[in-house]
């Protein structure tokens, strides 16, 4: 009996020892998978924005046409047409002047006996009793005639003034008489590149009105 009980402990030990003899080894630990990286996303076309077609400017529009004082647009506009220079007619002239007449003679033309020099314009405005009078002069004229004038000017000691005449600029005298006190009224001269020149020539027109007169020339192709 006493053997019995002295073998369950050792009964005990051997299972023990079997058991710890027969523990299998730990299993070693999984090897990790590698991190699968995400695959490269390619990035998405960027289609260009079209620009926005460009507006084209705006023409500008035609200036109006030039109309010469006392109806005389036509005659201005016909001369014009077989000139070299530009001509400058009136758009403001006192009341009650009607056109009397607008010679030219064309650059290369010959002129009538009594008509002006090749490339010269030769207009007057009068009023209905003849007394008041504006003169137009204009294009390739004598050197004479317009030396002739300041000479005169100058030995009556009269000033010359700037003044506009339409877009561009002009010598005022006045007033200007002969030397027997008749009145030869106001001038206003223009001296242009080309020996082209323009004389504005009044008669019983005050001289704030010759001023208004002048500054009212406009081109007659504008």
């Amino acid at each position: 009996m006493r053997r019995a009980l002295l073998l369950v402990p050792l009964l005990g030990l051997a299972v023990l020892a079997i058991a710890c003899g027969g523990e299998a080894a730990p299993e070693p630990s999984p090897t990790p998978s590698p991190a699968v990286s995400p695959e490269a996303t390619e990035p998405p076309v960027q289609t260009p924005t079209p620009l926005p077609a460009e507006t084209p400017p705006a023409a500008s529009p035609s200036p109006a046409p030039v109309t010469c004082a006392a109806a005389s647009t036509s005659e201005f506009q016909e001369a014009q047409a077989t000139s070299d220079f530009a001509m400058y007619c009136p758009t403001f002239l006192p009341e009650g002047l009607s056109l009397a007449e607008l010679r030219f003679t064309p650059p290369d033309a010959t002129p009538p006996h009594d008509g002006p020099s090749p490339g010269e314009l030769n207009a007057a405005f009068v009023s209905p009793d003849f007394e008041t009078q504006v003169a137009l002069y204009e294009g390739h004229l004598g050197a004479s005639f317009v030396a002739s004038i300041v000479e005169l000017a100058e030995d009556e000691g009269v000033s010359p003034e700037t003044v506009a005449y339409g877009d561009i600029e002009g010598t005022l005298y006045a007033p200007l008489t002969t030397i027997t006190d008749v009145s030869l009224g106001t001038f206003v001269i223009v001296d242009l590149p080309g020996g082209i020149r323009h004389v504005l020539h009044t008669a019983e027109v005050d001289v704030a009105t010759v001023r208004e007169i002048a500054a009212a020339m406009q081109p007659v192709s504008p």
